[in-house]
């Protein structure tokens, strides 16, 4: 399973490697993420998240910007070679540049949501995001769906999830089971991934509450 913002989901995309339990529990990590992981085969719910800071301290953004440009060639080849043009310059792209508002959009998945999907899926989330669809307007969590398969028979390959704003730092943890992976015999097996940006305890009756997950459109 491919995990993270943009940047981080881009560079678990092309890891080899998988994340694993931390020399010891609660061990704060960000530099260190892999961004993949070897998940429990079955079908997974949404729940929430404890204790992964990333932004500032997550992936650089410009690789996933460029990914996402190879994703869609015949969308952003222009836009890319002048990205790269004005990089190579020092120039620092301003609101009123004619391209501000097509970068602007990808913004939104560089913070303040996440996705998580299968990484044999992962192609398609890129794909998805690198034309105006109705997950750039979506104020919920969303599961995702291959385009090409009947609506109505296909099943999830991931979701992208969505947080509150204002409420301060995203955080995370990554659940292990203590086992191996019978997937990847190697590598720790994931059972759960808590996603939150709320620093204050849950009640009981809120940890029983079922998450609000939507489909999307196509």
């Amino acid at each position: 399973m491919v995990w993270g913002q943009l940047p981080g989901f881009v560079q678990g995309m092309k890891s080899t490697q998988r994340d694993g339990m931390p020399p010891r529990p609660d061990t704060p990590c960000a530099h260190s993420w892999n961004f993949r992981v070897a998940a429990r085969r079955g079908k997974w719910k949404v729940a929430f998240v404890d204790r992964h800071t990333w932004g500032a301290d997550g992936p650089d953004p410009g690789d996933a910007l460029r990914t996402v440009a190879d994703a869609d060639p015949a969308e952003w080849a222009p836009e890319w070679a002048r990205r790269w043009k004005m990089y190579m310059r020092g120039i620092q792209m301003d609101q009123f540049h004619q391209d501000a508002s097509k970068w602007g959009r990808l913004d939104k998945y560089a913070g303040g949501a996440m996705f998580v999907a299968d990484a044999e899926r992962a192609p398609e989330v890129l794909k998805l995001i690198a034309r105006p669809s109705d997950l750039d307007t979506r104020m919920k969590s969303s599961s995702l769906y291959p385009p090409a398969e009947p609506f109505k028979d296909s099943q999830p390959f991931g979701c992208h999830l969505i947080l509150p704003e204002g409420q301060g730092y995203e955080i995370g943890r990554l659940a292990f089971s203590g086992a191996k992976s019978d997937i990847f015999p190697q590598d720790d097996e994931l059972v759960a991934f808590w996603y939150d940006n709320r620093h204050w305890p849950y009640s009981e009756e809120e940890l029983t509450d079922e998450p609000e997950i939507e489909r999307i459109s196509r």
